[in-house]
């Protein structure tokens, strides 16, 4: 595989006052954190893992 591979763990989520504080959220606002894996050079597992995913 070439290129960079990516994966969202939208099943993993989350958030927190330290993110809105991270993000400079404004007043009321509030800041989601979803996780992505990348690789810059996959395996052939990473890469079937972004097929299947």
């Amino acid at each position: 595989m070439r290129g960079t591979t990516c994966v969202t763990a939208d099943w993993i989520f989350g958030s927190s006052s330290d993110t809105d504080t991270v993000c400079n959220a404004a007043a009321g606002a509030h800041v989601n954190a979803i996780p992505q894996y990348c690789a810059a050079h996959p395996s052939t597992y990473q890469g079937l893992l972004k097929l299947l995913v």
